[in-house]
């Protein structure tokens, strides 16, 4: 539960890292209506999650966890 409070605690993100954040989300169609995101980025796999299935593709053909955005 701690880790999911970190991205609110974090100072806001600076105008580069905006926009770096924002074409990330772009690519991977997951930019609303085209506006800028300022949200960090979290994610949470859990705890028992091996190495491949956090790495490598899976059966929807899309990336393991750290692949995605």
């Amino acid at each position: 539960m701690l880790a999911e409070r970190l991205p609110s605690i974090l100072p806001p993100l600076t105008p580069r890292e905006l926009l770096e954040v924002s074409m990330i989300h772009s690519v991977a169609g997951q930019l609303a209506g085209g506006e800028l995101t300022d949200r960090r980025p979290f994610r949470a796999p859990h705890h028992s999650a091996s190495m491949p299935a956090l790495s490598e593709a899976n059966a929807s053909k899309a990336g393991g966890d750290i692949a995605r955005p």
